[in-house]
Protein backbone atom coordinates (compact mmCIF):
# COMPACT_ATOMS: atom_id res chain seq x y z
CA UNK A 1 0.00 0.00 0.00
CA UNK A 2 1.35 3.42 -0.95
CA UNK A 3 -1.06 6.02 0.74
CA UNK A 4 -4.82 5.72 2.74
CA UNK A 5 -6.92 9.00 2.24
CA UNK A 6 -9.41 9.11 5.49
CA UNK A 7 -12.30 11.35 4.49
CA UNK A 8 -14.29 12.65 7.04
CA UNK A 9 -17.44 15.30 6.79
CA UNK A 10 -16.23 18.16 8.87
CA UNK A 11 -13.70 19.31 11.58
CA UNK A 12 -15.92 21.95 13.77
CA UNK A 13 -17.15 20.56 16.89
CA UNK A 14 -13.93 19.24 18.78
CA UNK A 15 -15.35 15.96 19.75
CA UNK A 16 -14.66 12.23 20.70
CA UNK A 17 -14.79 11.28 17.25
CA UNK A 18 -12.53 13.91 16.01
CA UNK A 19 -9.79 13.36 18.62
CA UNK A 20 -10.41 9.86 17.71
CA UNK A 21 -9.00 10.65 14.14
CA UNK A 22 -6.25 12.55 15.41
CA UNK A 23 -5.02 9.85 17.51
CA UNK A 24 -5.45 6.94 15.06
CA UNK A 25 -3.93 8.77 12.31
CA UNK A 26 -0.81 10.19 13.84
CA UNK A 27 -0.05 6.77 14.78
CA UNK A 28 -0.80 5.42 11.31
CA UNK A 29 1.65 7.51 9.54
CA UNK A 30 4.58 6.05 11.58
CA UNK A 31 3.87 2.88 9.18
CA UNK A 32 2.24 3.95 6.08
CA UNK A 33 1.35 7.82 4.12
CA UNK A 34 -2.05 9.18 5.28
CA UNK A 35 -3.78 12.62 4.54
CA UNK A 36 -7.19 13.65 5.53
CA UNK A 37 -9.74 14.99 3.23
CA UNK A 38 -12.46 17.08 4.85
CA UNK A 39 -15.81 18.93 3.94
CA UNK A 40 -14.95 21.75 5.54
CA UNK A 41 -13.36 22.57 9.20
CA UNK A 42 -12.61 25.23 11.80
CA UNK A 43 -9.42 26.93 11.14
CA UNK A 44 -8.23 26.16 14.80
CA UNK A 45 -8.93 22.17 14.64
CA UNK A 46 -7.44 21.95 11.44
CA UNK A 47 -4.46 23.32 13.06
CA UNK A 48 -4.38 21.10 15.84
CA UNK A 49 -3.48 18.12 13.35
CA UNK A 50 -1.04 20.01 11.41
CA UNK A 51 0.03 20.60 14.77
CA UNK A 52 1.05 16.64 14.47
CA UNK A 53 2.32 16.69 10.80
CA UNK A 54 -0.81 15.54 9.36
CA UNK A 55 -1.89 16.74 6.17
CA UNK A 56 -5.71 18.12 5.78
CA UNK A 57 -6.86 19.12 2.66
CA UNK A 58 -10.24 21.05 2.69
CA UNK A 59 -12.78 20.32 0.11
CA UNK A 60 -14.15 23.87 1.21
CA UNK A 61 -17.79 22.38 0.38
CA UNK A 62 -20.78 22.33 2.46
CA UNK A 63 -20.82 19.39 5.08
CA UNK A 64 -23.56 18.28 7.76
CA UNK A 65 -23.79 21.67 10.16
CA UNK A 66 -25.78 22.82 6.94
CA UNK A 67 -29.68 22.53 6.30
CA UNK A 68 -29.02 23.26 2.70
CA UNK A 69 -26.43 20.11 2.41
CA UNK A 70 -29.24 17.71 4.07
CA UNK A 71 -31.91 19.18 1.69
CA UNK A 72 -29.59 18.25 -1.52
CA UNK A 73 -27.59 15.33 -0.21
CA UNK A 74 -27.40 13.45 -3.17
CA UNK A 75 -25.78 16.70 -5.60
CA UNK A 76 -23.61 17.65 -3.15
CA UNK A 77 -22.49 13.45 -2.42
CA UNK A 78 -21.85 13.59 -6.18
CA UNK A 79 -19.81 17.16 -6.27
CA UNK A 80 -17.04 16.12 -3.86
CA UNK A 81 -16.84 12.42 -5.09
CA UNK A 82 -16.06 14.31 -8.21
CA UNK A 83 -13.58 16.32 -6.16
CA UNK A 84 -12.10 13.59 -4.34
CA UNK A 85 -11.58 11.26 -7.51
CA UNK A 86 -9.40 13.78 -8.90
CA UNK A 87 -7.16 14.88 -5.89
CA UNK A 88 -6.96 10.70 -4.96
CA UNK A 89 -5.85 10.41 -8.03
CA UNK A 90 -2.88 12.67 -8.82
CA UNK A 91 -2.33 12.46 -5.13
CA UNK A 92 -1.43 8.15 -5.88
CA UNK A 93 -3.88 6.68 -3.27
CA UNK A 94 -4.82 3.51 -3.16
CA UNK A 95 -6.86 3.22 -0.30
CA UNK A 96 -9.37 5.33 1.87
CA UNK A 97 -10.82 5.23 4.96
CA UNK A 98 -14.34 6.71 5.25
CA UNK A 99 -15.98 7.58 8.48
CA UNK A 100 -19.79 8.03 9.42
CA UNK A 101 -22.73 8.67 6.92
CA UNK A 102 -22.62 10.94 4.34
CA UNK A 103 -18.95 9.81 3.86
CA UNK A 104 -19.46 6.43 3.50
CA UNK A 105 -21.68 7.03 0.62
CA UNK A 106 -19.25 9.42 -1.04
CA UNK A 107 -17.09 6.06 -0.78
CA UNK A 108 -19.36 4.57 -2.78
CA UNK A 109 -19.08 6.57 -6.18
CA UNK A 110 -14.85 5.94 -6.05
CA UNK A 111 -13.25 3.79 -8.40
CA UNK A 112 -10.41 2.67 -8.27
CA UNK A 113 -9.38 2.63 -4.88
CA UNK A 114 -10.01 -0.18 -1.72
CA UNK A 115 -12.76 1.28 0.42
CA UNK A 116 -12.25 0.78 4.72
CA UNK A 117 -15.24 2.64 7.30
CA UNK A 118 -14.33 3.55 10.67
CA UNK A 119 -18.07 3.58 11.98
CA UNK A 120 -18.42 4.48 15.10
CA UNK A 121 -21.94 3.33 15.35
CA UNK A 122 -25.27 2.76 13.54
CA UNK A 123 -25.54 6.34 12.09
CA UNK A 124 -27.97 7.37 15.55
CA UNK A 125 -29.97 9.62 14.31
CA UNK A 126 -31.51 7.44 11.56
CA UNK A 127 -30.97 3.45 13.39
CA UNK A 128 -30.90 5.08 17.58
CA UNK A 129 -34.61 4.51 18.71
CA UNK A 130 -33.45 4.82 22.02
CA UNK A 131 -31.67 8.64 21.53
CA UNK A 132 -34.62 9.67 18.96
CA UNK A 133 -37.21 9.40 21.10
CA UNK A 134 -35.73 12.06 23.53
CA UNK A 135 -35.85 14.25 20.98
CA UNK A 136 -39.08 16.61 20.06
CA UNK A 137 -42.23 15.35 18.15
CA UNK A 138 -41.24 17.92 15.95
CA UNK A 139 -37.36 16.86 15.50
CA UNK A 140 -38.23 13.41 15.29
CA UNK A 141 -40.71 14.02 12.25
CA UNK A 142 -37.64 15.69 10.57
CA UNK A 143 -35.30 12.85 11.20
CA UNK A 144 -38.66 10.50 9.49
CA UNK A 145 -38.00 12.00 6.51
CA UNK A 146 -33.97 12.21 6.18
CA UNK A 147 -34.20 8.36 7.29
CA UNK A 148 -36.77 7.97 4.81
CA UNK A 149 -34.64 9.44 1.93
CA UNK A 150 -31.16 8.52 2.76
CA UNK A 151 -31.50 5.42 5.27
CA UNK A 152 -30.66 3.54 2.15
CA UNK A 153 -27.76 5.33 0.85
CA UNK A 154 -26.32 5.04 4.16
CA UNK A 155 -26.94 0.97 4.34
CA UNK A 156 -25.01 1.52 0.92
CA UNK A 157 -22.37 3.15 2.22
CA UNK A 158 -21.98 0.90 5.11
CA UNK A 159 -22.17 -2.76 2.94
CA UNK A 160 -19.89 -1.45 -0.40
CA UNK A 161 -16.77 -1.93 1.14
CA UNK A 162 -13.95 -4.10 2.18
CA UNK A 163 -14.24 -3.93 5.71
CA UNK A 164 -15.79 -2.00 8.89
CA UNK A 165 -13.83 -1.23 12.29
CA UNK A 166 -15.81 -0.26 14.96
CA UNK A 167 -15.44 0.75 18.66
CA UNK A 168 -16.77 -2.17 20.44
CA UNK A 169 -18.04 -5.17 20.80
CA UNK A 170 -21.45 -3.49 21.76
CA UNK A 171 -21.40 -1.16 18.26
CA UNK A 172 -20.10 -4.54 16.54
CA UNK A 173 -23.21 -6.02 17.15
CA UNK A 174 -25.51 -3.23 16.28
CA UNK A 175 -23.24 -2.38 12.99
CA UNK A 176 -24.35 -6.40 12.53
CA UNK A 177 -27.95 -6.02 13.27
CA UNK A 178 -28.16 -3.00 11.12
CA UNK A 179 -26.06 -3.28 8.41
CA UNK A 180 -26.03 -6.89 7.89
CA UNK A 181 -22.12 -6.64 7.94
CA UNK A 182 -19.86 -7.61 10.38
CA UNK A 183 -16.48 -5.34 11.77
CA UNK A 184 -13.46 -5.46 13.48
CA UNK A 185 -13.78 -3.81 16.66
CA UNK A 186 -10.60 -2.05 17.79
CA UNK A 187 -11.93 0.29 20.95
CA UNK A 188 -10.85 3.87 21.50
CA UNK A 189 -7.97 4.45 23.15
CA UNK A 190 -6.41 6.92 26.04
CA UNK A 191 -2.80 8.69 26.20
CA UNK A 192 -2.06 7.75 29.14
CA UNK A 193 1.40 10.01 29.51
CA UNK A 194 -1.14 12.86 29.54
CA UNK A 195 -4.26 11.46 31.53
CA UNK A 196 -2.92 10.94 34.55
CA UNK A 197 -3.46 11.61 38.18
CA UNK A 198 -3.08 14.94 38.16
CA UNK A 199 -3.77 18.06 40.92
CA UNK A 200 -3.91 21.72 39.79
CA UNK A 201 -3.87 23.94 43.31
CA UNK A 202 -6.37 26.57 42.05
CA UNK A 203 -8.49 24.07 40.75
CA UNK A 204 -8.61 21.87 43.50
CA UNK A 205 -8.52 25.15 45.73
CA UNK A 206 -11.71 26.17 44.37
CA UNK A 207 -14.23 23.05 44.94
CA UNK A 208 -11.42 22.07 47.94
CA UNK A 209 -15.04 21.60 50.86
CA UNK A 210 -16.94 20.02 47.88
CA UNK A 211 -17.55 16.82 47.08
CA UNK A 212 -17.40 16.49 43.17
CA UNK A 213 -19.34 14.53 40.80
CA UNK A 214 -18.51 14.83 36.86
CA UNK A 215 -20.47 14.60 33.92
CA UNK A 216 -19.04 15.05 30.57
CA UNK A 217 -21.89 15.76 27.43
CA UNK A 218 -22.62 17.24 24.19
CA UNK A 219 -26.01 18.08 25.22
CA UNK A 220 -27.67 15.04 22.96
CA UNK A 221 -30.14 13.12 24.41
CA UNK A 222 -27.91 9.75 24.23
CA UNK A 223 -25.63 11.60 26.91
CA UNK A 224 -29.04 11.46 29.21
CA UNK A 225 -27.34 14.26 30.77
CA UNK A 226 -31.28 14.68 33.15
CA UNK A 227 -30.25 11.42 34.87
CA UNK A 228 -27.25 13.51 36.40
CA UNK A 229 -29.50 16.02 37.53
CA UNK A 230 -32.19 14.00 38.77
CA UNK A 231 -30.12 12.13 40.93
CA UNK A 232 -29.05 14.96 42.38
CA UNK A 233 -31.82 15.22 45.12
CA UNK A 234 -31.23 11.86 46.22
CA UNK A 235 -27.25 12.49 46.98
CA UNK A 236 -27.88 16.05 48.87
CA UNK A 237 -29.32 14.59 51.71
CA UNK A 238 -26.60 12.56 52.44
CA UNK A 239 -23.60 14.68 51.19
CA UNK A 240 -25.19 18.53 51.30
CA UNK A 241 -21.83 20.00 49.50
CA UNK A 242 -22.01 17.27 46.61
CA UNK A 243 -21.15 19.36 43.14
CA UNK A 244 -21.87 18.25 39.62
CA UNK A 245 -19.80 19.68 37.65
CA UNK A 246 -20.88 19.60 33.65
CA UNK A 247 -18.20 19.53 30.44
CA UNK A 248 -19.75 20.19 27.23
CA UNK A 249 -18.38 19.80 24.12
CA UNK A 250 -21.12 21.66 22.07
CA UNK A 251 -22.88 24.89 23.35
CA UNK A 252 -26.61 24.56 23.03
CA UNK A 253 -28.33 27.41 24.96
CA UNK A 254 -31.74 26.01 24.74
CA UNK A 255 -30.58 22.63 26.33
CA UNK A 256 -28.31 24.44 29.18
CA UNK A 257 -31.66 26.43 29.90
CA UNK A 258 -33.92 23.41 29.84
CA UNK A 259 -31.45 21.64 32.67
CA UNK A 260 -31.15 24.79 34.45
CA UNK A 261 -34.83 24.76 34.58
CA UNK A 262 -34.67 20.94 35.52
CA UNK A 263 -32.43 21.87 38.46
CA UNK A 264 -34.33 24.67 40.04
CA UNK A 265 -37.69 22.09 40.12
CA UNK A 266 -35.36 19.68 42.18
CA UNK A 267 -34.51 22.01 44.73
CA UNK A 268 -30.53 21.64 43.83
CA UNK A 269 -29.97 24.57 41.92
CA UNK A 270 -26.92 25.40 44.09
CA UNK A 271 -25.31 21.75 42.98
CA UNK A 272 -24.26 22.25 39.78
CA UNK A 273 -21.89 23.91 37.66
CA UNK A 274 -21.48 24.43 33.89
CA UNK A 275 -18.14 24.29 33.30
CA UNK A 276 -18.57 25.03 29.49
CA UNK A 277 -15.91 23.31 27.10
CA UNK A 278 -12.98 22.90 29.53
CA UNK A 279 -9.11 23.37 27.86
CA UNK A 280 -7.86 19.75 26.58
CA UNK A 281 -4.73 20.66 29.34
CA UNK A 282 -6.68 20.69 31.71
CA UNK A 283 -8.91 18.38 31.37
CA UNK A 284 -6.89 15.55 33.78
CA UNK A 285 -6.75 18.01 36.50
CA UNK A 286 -10.45 18.30 36.54
CA UNK A 287 -10.55 14.09 36.06
CA UNK A 288 -8.70 14.18 39.18
CA UNK A 289 -10.70 17.17 41.30
CA UNK A 290 -13.68 14.39 41.10
CA UNK A 291 -14.56 11.96 43.24
CA UNK A 292 -16.61 9.93 40.90
CA UNK A 293 -17.54 10.85 36.49
CA UNK A 294 -20.80 9.55 35.82
CA UNK A 295 -21.72 9.05 32.35
CA UNK A 296 -25.41 7.44 32.03
CA UNK A 297 -25.05 7.57 28.19
CA UNK A 298 -27.48 4.90 26.44
CA UNK A 299 -25.37 3.01 23.78
CA UNK A 300 -22.16 4.42 25.09
CA UNK A 301 -21.58 2.32 28.21
CA UNK A 302 -17.47 3.63 27.84
CA UNK A 303 -17.49 6.33 26.12
CA UNK A 304 -14.22 8.55 25.87
CA UNK A 305 -14.55 10.48 28.65
CA UNK A 306 -14.81 7.13 30.85
CA UNK A 307 -11.65 5.65 29.89
CA UNK A 308 -9.72 9.29 30.28
CA UNK A 309 -11.55 9.19 33.42
CA UNK A 310 -9.62 5.84 34.72
CA UNK A 311 -6.88 7.05 33.42
CA UNK A 312 -6.69 9.50 35.86
CA UNK A 313 -7.63 6.99 38.35
CA UNK A 314 -11.44 8.47 39.23
CA UNK A 315 -14.23 5.88 39.84
CA UNK A 316 -16.50 5.58 36.83
CA UNK A 317 -20.72 4.79 36.67
CA UNK A 318 -21.25 4.09 33.61
CA UNK A 319 -24.47 2.75 31.51
CA UNK A 320 -25.26 -1.34 32.34
CA UNK A 321 -25.38 -2.59 28.71
CA UNK A 322 -22.90 -5.96 28.68
CA UNK A 323 -19.92 -5.31 27.29
CA UNK A 324 -16.56 -7.20 28.13
CA UNK A 325 -14.41 -3.39 27.85
CA UNK A 326 -15.05 -2.67 31.62
CA UNK A 327 -17.39 -4.42 34.36
CA UNK A 328 -17.95 -4.20 38.14
CA UNK A 329 -15.70 -7.44 38.03
CA UNK A 330 -13.08 -5.07 36.90
CA UNK A 331 -13.40 -3.08 40.47
CA UNK A 332 -12.52 0.61 39.29
CA UNK A 333 -16.30 1.45 39.10
CA UNK A 334 -19.99 0.27 38.56
CA UNK A 335 -22.21 -0.73 36.10
CA UNK A 336 -25.93 0.33 36.37
CA UNK A 337 -28.99 1.00 34.62
CA UNK A 338 -28.57 4.51 35.25
CA UNK A 339 -32.54 5.44 34.53
CA UNK A 340 -33.39 3.26 37.95
CA UNK A 341 -31.95 6.57 39.60
CA UNK A 342 -31.48 4.50 43.01
CA UNK A 343 -29.75 2.32 41.31
CA UNK A 344 -27.26 4.74 40.09
CA UNK A 345 -27.78 7.00 43.66
CA UNK A 346 -26.04 3.38 45.58
CA UNK A 347 -23.61 2.81 43.17
CA UNK A 348 -21.90 6.94 43.25
CA UNK A 349 -22.96 6.70 47.02
CA UNK A 350 -20.84 3.48 47.19
CA UNK A 351 -18.06 5.48 45.84
CA UNK A 352 -18.05 8.23 48.04
CA UNK A 353 -18.53 6.47 51.08
CA UNK A 354 -15.35 4.27 50.47
CA UNK A 355 -12.38 4.20 52.57
CA UNK A 356 -9.00 6.22 51.37
CA UNK A 357 -7.84 3.20 51.09
CA UNK A 358 -10.41 1.29 49.06
CA UNK A 359 -10.91 4.65 46.84
CA UNK A 360 -7.11 4.34 45.76
CA UNK A 361 -7.11 1.00 45.40
CA UNK A 362 -10.13 1.37 42.83
CA UNK A 363 -8.85 4.13 41.29
CA UNK A 364 -5.42 1.82 40.37
CA UNK A 365 -7.44 -0.96 38.93
CA UNK A 366 -8.97 1.75 36.57
CA UNK A 367 -5.40 3.19 35.50
CA UNK A 368 -4.05 -0.43 34.66
CA UNK A 369 -7.71 -1.66 32.48
CA UNK A 370 -6.33 1.41 30.69
CA UNK A 371 -3.01 0.71 30.11
CA UNK A 372 -3.65 -2.89 29.23
CA UNK A 373 -6.55 -2.37 27.33
CA UNK A 374 -6.61 1.06 25.54
CA UNK A 375 -3.53 1.64 23.74
CA UNK A 376 -3.68 4.13 20.78
CA UNK A 377 -0.66 2.52 19.49
CA UNK A 378 -1.87 -1.16 20.15
CA UNK A 379 -5.59 0.19 18.23
CA UNK A 380 -3.64 1.89 15.18
CA UNK A 381 -1.44 -1.31 14.67
CA UNK A 382 -4.77 -3.63 15.11
CA UNK A 383 -6.18 -1.02 12.11
CA UNK A 384 -3.13 -1.35 9.68
CA UNK A 385 -2.36 -5.08 9.72
CA UNK A 386 -6.63 -5.30 8.75
CA UNK A 387 -6.23 -3.19 6.18
CA UNK A 388 -2.89 -4.59 5.16
CA UNK A 389 -4.78 -7.96 4.82
CA UNK A 390 -7.15 -6.91 2.37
Amino acid sequence: MKKLAWIHSHFYNWMGGTKFILEVVKRLKKDMEVEIFIQNGNPEYIAKFEKEWIVVNNLHSLSTNSSIFWAFLPFFCWRDAKKLQILLEKGGFDSVMTSMFPMNYIATKLHGFRIFQYCYEPFSFFWDDRMIRHFSFFYRLFLMVLKFFYGGLDRKGATRNDKIFTLSEITQRQILEVYGKDSVYTYEGVDTTFFKSTKKKEIFDKYGDNRIIMHCTDFTPIKRTDLAFRVLPLLVKKYPNIKLLITHTLSNLWEKAKYEKLAKSLWVANHYEFLGFVDYELLPAYYTLADVVIQPSVNQPQSLPVKEALACETPVVRWWEESVEFTSEDHCGFVVNSENLEELYSAIDSILSMSGEEYKKMGKNGRNLVEKKFSWDAIAHLIHKNIQDV
